[in-house]
């Protein structure tokens, strides 16, 4: 899902050299690849976003894309921990609503910096975690945490 204009233009605002933006620019320009099945070989597809898989500058690459993304969230919640491409927003709140309010808040932010970065967010596996005592969790109903 990278996309290397994205990619590019960050290079640039982290402050690499013309050099060093040419390089990238030419090693993720022009690839191709092949898929292989039921022992059919396809004919070569251009690659127009992404980075070479089993590359060592790949996880690199995906870290420069993504490095901002913190900075975006820190207003809005505690933490924004980030895990190759998974991201872990936390909050403490007291009062459930305001907890709601703020990971809502988070979440439409992440959206937004997703659709600006070419990036989707997968609902799929997006999941809620509420860690919290015994006593404060049967006052859930009350809005109290």
């Amino acid at each position: 899902m990278v996309n290397h204009e994205i990619l590019l233009k960050k290079l640039k605002i982290y402050q690499c050299d013309e050099s060093t933006v040419r390089w990238f620019t030419s090693y993720l320009s022009e690839r191709t690849q092949h898929i292989y099945i039921n022992n059919v070989l396809s004919e070569p597809g251009t690659i127009r976003c992404g980075v070479p898989q089993g590359s060592i500058l790949g996880p690199l690459l995906f870290i420069l894309l993504i490095n901002d993304l913190p900075l975006i969230l820190k207003d809005s919640v505690s933490s924004t921990d980030l895990y190759a491409d998974d991201t872990t927003l936390s909050d403490i709140q007291n009062i459930k609503q305001e907890l709601e309010i703020s990971l809502q808040n988070a979440l439409n932010k992440l959206d937004n910096w997703c659709t600006c970065n070419g990036m989707v967010v997968n609902t799929g596996k997006t999941k809620i975690l509420l860690i919290s005592t015994w006593n404060k969790r049967t006052k859930l109903d009350s809005d109290e945490l």
